[in-house]
């Protein structure tokens, strides 16, 4: 079954581009409708393939069952195979071959049930392109909101100036909602990804103040990632401590685990293949 997944806009961004003069701001609610949209529809369109291979999985193994419960029938009409009997002895092994080659067919469709790489190769693109559309973002906790840093642009360019001796230009910052520290979470995206790397290369320096504070009042750095990502990142992170306190020289990208230059070929592979709970990706 062959299909073409088309992703269509919605009405909101056509009579944007049509009737309004495009600003900076303007263009980025348009890209993040865009992708919004765009998920919206791939999952749908892939929700959509998934009935429709059960389906007709479905009627497949219902056409096999029919044919099994004839096989069935003509068994139990048959004599006890007999050597001096040729014909119903004959008989019986061809029952017995074609319930063979049912059961193989049946294993098949089995296969066919679950989801196909064609699904799984969609889902890791769309994973992809919803981490490349963060590759700006930083998250930063720990920062206190106070008279300098109530402003979030002031606070993450006091951050970034004095805590890691860096002049960092921000494109955008918010205050997220609280979660588990004192704080809320400071959402800051960068104008380039270099200076992501000038940062977290700079992030020994808030060792000496976090070895002073409590552990939900430390200041940490942390890469804005879709949700699929975070959790294959989680279920690697003992292995990443692991390793590091081996002083291996270990790191992520994306939700790939590299060790010494090169990809993990550990537990990552099957979480790879088999999903973080064990559901295939």
């Amino acid at each position: 079954m062959e299909t073409t997944f088309t992703y269509t806009p919605s009405s909101m961004v056509s009579r944007t581009q049509e009737k309004e003069t495009p600003t900076y701001t303007m263009i980025s609610k348009i890209i993040n409708k865009v992708m919004e949209d765009f998920s919206k529809q791939l999952t749908s369109y892939i929700q959509s393939m998934m009935k429709s291979v059960c389906a007709e999985i479905s009627e497949e193994l219902d056409t096999v069952k029919e044919r099994l419960n004839e096989i069935e029938t003509k068994l139990e009409k048959v004599i006890t195979p007999n050597q001096n009997n040729e014909h119903q002895y004959n008989e019986i092994k061809e029952l017995e071959a074609k319930m063979e080659q049912q059961q193989i067919e049946i294993a098949e469709l089995r296969k066919k049930a679950l989801p196909s790489e064609w699904i799984r190769d969609m889902r890791n693109k769309q994973q992809r392109n919803e981490d490349r559309q963060r590759a700006n973002n930083l998250i930063i906790h720990g920062i206190p909101i106070n008279e300098i840093n109530n402003d979030p642009f002031l606070a993450a360019a006091d951050f970034f100036k004095n805590r890691l001796d860096l002049i960092i230009p921000v494109e955008s910052a918010y205050r997220m909602r609280k979660g588990k520290k004192e704080e809320p979470p400071l959402f800051v995206k960068l104008q380039n990804t270099s200076d992501k790397f000038k940062i977290f290369k700079n992030c020994v320096k808030l060792k000496d103040v976090n070895n002073t504070l409590p552990a939900l009042q430390r200041i940490t750095v942390q890469e804005d990632l879709c949700y699929e990502t975070r959790q294959q990142r989680r279920v690697l992170w003992p292995t990443f401590l692991k390793l590091r306190n081996e002083k291996r020289k270990v790191h992520f990208r994306g939700p790939t685990l590299f060790l010494d230059g090169k990809e993990y070929d550990g537990e990552w592979v099957q979480i790879r293949h088999e999903g973080v709970n064990g559901s295939p990706q």
